[in-house]
């Protein structure tokens, strides 16, 4: 059974059409952070899908921080941007901030592929 921790990184890619893959997946900790109630899991994500971005909190590993953004081609959502950093170096009142930076990144890349659209 796959371990949906593994994929904490790339919770931008999650959504509410996932449901019936998320009932069959174990929610086995990684860390004592990590989520283990899969009601709270999906609160998670329904609040990633409204803020935009996702933030791990030493969720899959102690002592690290991720802010990750989903990046489009053609409105649907193919990559995600992100950053990782020990917690000293990437504190909790820094995240939006942060998130609206990759942001930033994620429109750039975006623009990108779409122009590469237009040329072929």
């Amino acid at each position: 059974m796959p371990i949906i921790n593994d994929l904490r990184r790339n919770e931008v890619y999650l959504n509410a059409k996932l449901t019936p893959l998320l009932d069959k997946m174990a929610l086995d900790p990684a860390t004592v952070n990590t989520f283990q109630d899969s009601q709270l899991f999906r609160y998670h994500l329904k609040a990633i899908h409204e803020d935009g971005y996702a933030f791990d909190d030493e969720e899959r590993a102690v002592g690290l921080r991720c802010v990750a953004v989903p990046v489009f081609r053609n409105k649907k959502v193919i990559a995600a941007l992100a950053i990782a950093a020990p917690t000293d170096q990437l504190s909790r009142s820094s995240v939006k901030q942060i998130a609206l930076k990759l942001n930033v990144g994620s429109k750039a890349i975006t623009q990108e592929l779409e122009a590469l659209d237009n040329i072929h």
